[in-house]
């Protein structure tokens, strides 16, 4: 923290050269809201470095924080403060540090001081008339290291604070600069910077579309500072009228930009991406046609054609330039008007291939995961631009945190795709969603699917299958079976079979479980004859179910005993974990509770092996409830806290009582 009692500043003021008392800290902004974290910090960094940098993209509000601070603690620096704004991304030149050096010499008393001089001779004089002295100095706009190292102190008893939309990692190595992150506001502060500037009456009088504003400005205090002075200029207008006008996305930066002056966030923008090395450039126009929230090299080096290495390199420089941010190691986020800003740059240009490159990479991805996830190697498809360079899956666990991580991009890349990678896409989707159990999303995803994939009977059937199947589960019962018929209809060969297995699964949700087992031994007739072992230990768990449901668990024994012997041939999987779970659900229907009991507790052996995470609590659940027939009430809580704790990763809105939860139930999520 600063004080008073370094020793290194209690030189006595006789001791010292006389200079003049500098106190060029321009005022403060008006309305000036939050950042009270970012404001501690400063307190904590800066007294322990000498030197802070303020790194953040434009307008976010670099400079008003840097004064808020200063003016706070100017009076710890009796020596005076010194202030520039080093112009480092105006339209004009940056100013020149000879430039600079003058006007503080001046500023502390010098007299006759001449440009002329070099800028050694120029940086020692005024480090010399600093020794010993507690002063503050301000460097604003900093573009570069080499604007600001010679305007460093040597003195220990000075501050310096540096805003830049840089990183300027120089500074840091060198220097040891602390480094601050400015960030946006958060919804709370954004809604206090715009009713200080409308008044409290006008803001709580719209609070939906006060909210919505915010939300647009996406949380930038120049954005909101712009529409605020609009609105109280205009006080007929209302907080839903502009809101109404920035909605549209192709002239919501215009917006954002003061009239009179040309200024504002359209022209921050344009002034950081003129900075660029064109690499990073090109990245950052690219990222334009890039529709998802965030972006990795992999993804990155497939859109611009490049290698993993090179892409690497321009999004940290983009990111360096506070147009990109990393919210994780090699994973960078953008806010939305920048966003905006560089899909204006690459309007009108002819794209496609580019676009195509990178669906072809997140297909190809995405249909590795989806075969870790469902047990099927044989690939939905072989993109036609198969990248490069990609991330190496080899687990049920690395593909379910790939599907997590992406998830979000994906769903929005299935609105830019072509027909025929929209349904494949949308295919590798619904594998993430039959894992993680988020019901509506899965119908969200099979039925944007059915509708890229119109006229290609194959797709339709599979994609209807998916739907009919969470239909079910979520209890829309009526729609399930017709879904799932039109399945049947369209279906042939290997899909076939899936398909008259799941109608038999849809009839034995309606309680139809005389039509549901009929249907169930059809597919397992199919599947038979394929030869596909895989497909046949899906039909009979289907079939095993079915005949659980019907109250016939003696019956079911034998189809479950067998879905089991051949997973035995297989891989461990997501599948044999399923298998498992209604094995035990027989032998607890049929009174062999303890070799329910061992069965379950394969089973979480299993799915804790291959992550499957949805079965892992699911066999907590069913374990908690044997053990307290068994008395074990303590072991039981255990289990149940373990489900609880799954329950929370995974986002699930309400588990199934497990008495009556058979291996085709599956948990609701929370829509994404």
């Amino acid at each position: 923290m600063l004080t008073d009692t370094d020793p290194s500043q209690q030189l006595p003021r006789q001791g010292r050269p006389r200079v003049q008392v500098p106190a060029q800290l321009p005022h403060e902004h008006r309305g000036f809201v939050g950042r009270d974290i970012e404001l501690s910090l400063l307190d904590r960094l800066l007294g322990d470095s000498g030197i802070g940098l303020l790194a953040g993209p434009p307008g976010v509000g670099k400079t008003a924080l840097a004064l808020r601070w200063a003016h706070r603690v100017a009076d710890r620096f009796p020596d005076g403060q010194l202030f520039v704004d080093l112009c480092g991304f105006a339209e004009r030149k940056p100013l020149e540090v000879k430039t600079v050096l003058v006007g503080f010499l001046r500023a502390l008393g010098v007299e006759n001081v001449r440009l002329s001089g070099g800028l050694d001779a120029l940086a020692g004089q005024y480090r010399s008339l600093l020794a010993h002295r507690r002063v503050l100095v301000v460097l604003d706009n900093a573009r570069s290291v080499e604007q600001v190292r010679p305007l460093l102190p040597g003195s220990p008893g000075c501050l310096v604070l540096v805003t830049s939309r840089h990183g300027l990692d120089d500074l840091v190595v060198t220097e040891g600069a602390a480094v601050l992150g400015v960030g946006t506001l958060d919804d709370q502060t954004a809604s206090e910077l715009l009713t200080t500037g409308l008044g409290r009456h006008r803001t709580e009088q719209e609070p939906e579309a006060t909210a919505e504003l915010i939300d647009l400005c996406d949380g930038l205090p120049l954005a909101l500072r712009i529409v605020s002075a609009r609105l109280a200029s205009r006080p007929r207008w209302t907080i839903q009228a502009l809101v109404d006008e920035l909605r549209d996305e192709q002239s919501r930066l215009a917006a954002f930009t003061l009239p009179e002056q040309g200024r504002g966030v359209q022209a921050a923008l344009a002034v950081s991406y003129r900075e660029l090395p064109e690499g990073a450039a090109r990245t950052f126009r690219s990222l334009g046609l890039y529709p998802g929230i965030d972006i990795d090299s992999y993804a990155a080096a497939a859109l611009l054609d490049v290698n993993v290495v090179t892409a690497r390199t321009h999004l940290r420089t983009v990111a360096s330039a506070s147009l990109l941010h990393e919210v994780t190691p090699d994973r960078y986020a953008r806010h939305d008007l920048v966003r905006l800003f560089a899909r204006q740059l690459v309007e009108g240009a002819d794209n496609r291939e580019s676009v195509d490159r990178l669906l072809d990479y997140h297909l190809h991805v995405a249909d590795t995961a989806r075969a870790l996830l469902s047990d099927e190697p044989e690939p939905v498809t072989t993109p036609v631009h198969r990248p490069a360079s990609f991330p190496e899956l080899t687990s049920y666990r690395s593909a379910m945190e790939w599907f997590e991580l992406e998830e979000h991009n994906l769903r929005l890349l299935l609105e830019v795709g072509d027909g025929w990678r929209t349904w494949q896409l949308a295919l590798c989707l619904d594998a993430f969603y039959v894992q993680n159990g988020n019901l509506v999303d899965r119908v969200k995803v099979c039925r944007t699917g059915l509708e890229a994939a119109r006229g290609d009977r194959e797709a339709e059937a599979r994609l209807l299958v998916s739907e009919s199947a969470a239909l079910a589960d979520l209890g829309e019962l009526e729609d399930a079976v017709r879904e799932s018929r039109r399945a049947v209809r369209l279906a042939s060969g290997k899909v076939e079979g899936m398909a008259r297995a799941n109608l038999g699964y849809c009839l034995a949700a309606t309680g139809n479980l005389a039509d549901a087992r009929e249907r169930i031994a059809e597919a397992l007739e199919i599947t038979r004859a394929s030869g596909d072992v895989r497909a046949q230990t899906a039909v009979l768990d289907h079939l095993a179910n079915a005949l659980l449901r019907r109250n016939e668990a003696a019956e079911a024994l034998a189809p479950a005993r067998e879905a089991l012997a051949l997973h035995a041939g297989l891989p461990p999987s997501a599948a044999h974990a399923t298998a498992l779970y209604t094995a035990g659900s027989v032998l607890r229907a049929t009174g062999r509770t303890t070799e329910a009991l061992r069965a379950f507790e394969d089973g979480l052996r299993l799915a804790e092996q291959v992550w499957d995470l949805r079965h892992v609590a699911l066999f907590h659940l069913v374990i908690a409830d044997l053990l307290v027939d068994f008395g074990d009430t303590v072991a039981a809580a255990s289990h149940r806290e373990a489900a609880g704790w799954i329950h929370l990763r995974l986002g699930v809105v309400e588990l199934p009582a497990s008495r009556q939860a058979s291996s085709s139930e599956t948990w609701q999520r929370r829509s994404t």
